[in-house]
C-alpha cells in the first residue's frame, strides 16, 4: 500500500491537537483519533473531523459505522456521504 508515496509523516491539525500520521503504518479501513478519523484503502487516504455536519455531535464508531448519537446520522467514510440524509462531509485533508 502507498509504495510510490513520497510523504512519510503527515502533520494533521485540529483545533486542539496535531497528529503525525505515518502513511506506511496506516492500515486499510478506519483509524480513529479523539478529534479526527482517517479512512484509507490501497489508493487514497481521507481525513475527517469527528463533528457531525447536522448538529455538531461527535461521530462515534460502533464497530460497523460512524454514527452521530444526537440524531442518528450515519457517515460512510469511504465516500463522505451520510447514508440516511442528503449530505456529504468535506474531508479535513486528502492525501
Amino acid at each position: 500500500m502507498f509504495e510510490e508515496m513520497v510523504v512519510e509523516d503527515v502533520p494533521i491539525s485540529s483545533s486542539s491537537t496535531t497528529h503525525n500520521l505515518k502513511v506506511s503504518e496506516l492500515q486499510t479501513g478506519v483509524t480513529e483519533f479523539d478529534d479526527l478519523l482517517v479512512w484509507c484503502d490501497d489508493d487514497l487516504v481521507k481525513i475527517y473531523d469527528r463533528i457531525c455536519d447536522h448538529n455538531g455531535g461527535k461521530l462515534l464508531f460502533n464497530g460497523e459505522v460512524f454514527i452521530c448519537p444526537l440524531h442518528g446520522w450515519i457517515l460512510d467514510p469511504a465516500t463522505g456521504q451520510y447514508q440516511n440524509v442528503e449530505c456529504i462531509k468535506k474531508t479535513h485533508k486528502d492525501i
